[in-house]
């Protein structure tokens, strides 16, 4: 029985090992890929890349970027290893200007290693890739236009004569105030009206919206936990975690509200000059890249025009985006 039980429990301990190497072998087979390559690199540690301060949280994602720019002053471009993936870290501002103007349309699709699901709200113009984020962005060039974004100044300036009621207010009370809760509130107000069309007014208190969207701003950080998480579970099975994860109560609270509005504003015929305004144009076809200076980068042969779905992802990260 005794030999029977050290036989199991050393086949359990040779499994675990096994189990061990080969992660280690899966994490670590991009370590040296820079070095294969010729390119300036930044040495991995495992299991943390290259970027152990921002996995650990010792300092901003920013910073730890400008840190590593400058350690290699004299190269065009240097080399990265993030969450097991080798990226590229561009230093030239020439070569930058071909990826990001001239050869755009060969580097459209964001970092692989943010895996969301492909639906809801998560279909905006940062999240699609390939041909479907091309033929957004055809869509919705016309609404980022000088033009287009100085109509909105009016809303901004709404919100701003609340918030100077509001300090005025403060000020004869002779109360403290939570600058960082107020110019929140005040951010929040205006992305809300410019986005969706929406006087939230969350100076006098939360609405709904106020409250469901605050919800998702302070949770958008990854917590640390999930930053390790992410270091050790493949990108396929990220993909499944991330299917089941996602919060559907806010995207359908969002598709509400954009469908109310859009049916509120077409019966009664309201046009308030916001982003919401310019997505329904784009919903009927109503507005086209005449006006916008002609760029292969966002050419597209698409005709149809946006669901409510597709409205409601791309006011939302609008207003992520702030």
């Amino acid at each position: 029985m005794g030999f029977f039980m050290e036989s199991v429990l050393l086949e359990l301990l040779c499994l675990l090992l096994l189990v061990i190497y080969l992660f280690y072998k899966y994490h670590t087979k991009y370590y040296n890929y820079w070095k294969y390559q010729g390119v300036p690199y930044k040495e991995a540690v495992f299991p943390f890349g290259s970027l152990k301060s921002v996995t650990l949280r010792q300092i901003h994602t920013g910073e730890a970027y400008n840190k590593v720019y400058n350690e290699f002053p004299a190269e065009r471009f240097l080399g990265l290893i993030e969450l097991g993936k080798p990226s590229l870290l561009i230093r030239d501002p020439e070569l930058a200007k071909r990826i990001l103007v001239k050869d755009f349309q060969h580097f459209v699709d964001r970092s692989p290693l943010i895996v969301v699901p492909k639906d809801g709200i998560s279909r905006n113009l940062a999240l699609l890739s390939g041909s479907e984020w091309k033929n957004m962005r055809y869509k919705l060039t016309p609404t980022f236009t000088s033009g287009k974004m100085k109509m909105m100044f009016i809303l901004m300036e709404k919100c701003s004569e609340q918030l100077k009621e509001f300090l005025i207010a403060k000020v004869e009370e002779n109360k403290p105030i939570d600058a960082k809760d107020l110019l929140g509130r005040f951010t929040m107000d205006i992305i809300a009206t410019c986005s969706f069309g929406l006087d939230t007014n969350s100076l006098k208190g939360n609405s709904e919206f106020v409250q469901k969207l605050g919800s998702v701003m302070k949770a958008s950080r990854p917590s640390f936990i999930a930053q390790m998480i992410a270091l050790f579970v493949p990108k396929w099975f990220m993909g499944i975690i991330a299917e089941k994860l996602t919060n559907s109560e806010v995207g359908d609270f969002l598709v509400q509200v954009v469908k109310d509005t859009v049916e509120y504003r077409e019966k009664n015929h309201v046009t308030r000059n916001d982003f919401l305004d310019l997505l329904i144009k784009i919903g009927h076809n109503k507005i086209t890249n005449d006006e916008v200076k002609y760029d292969a980068t966002t050419e597209s042969n698409s005709t149809e025009g946006l669901t409510i779905e597709e409205m409601t992802a791309q006011a939302f990260v609008f207003f992520i985006a702030g």
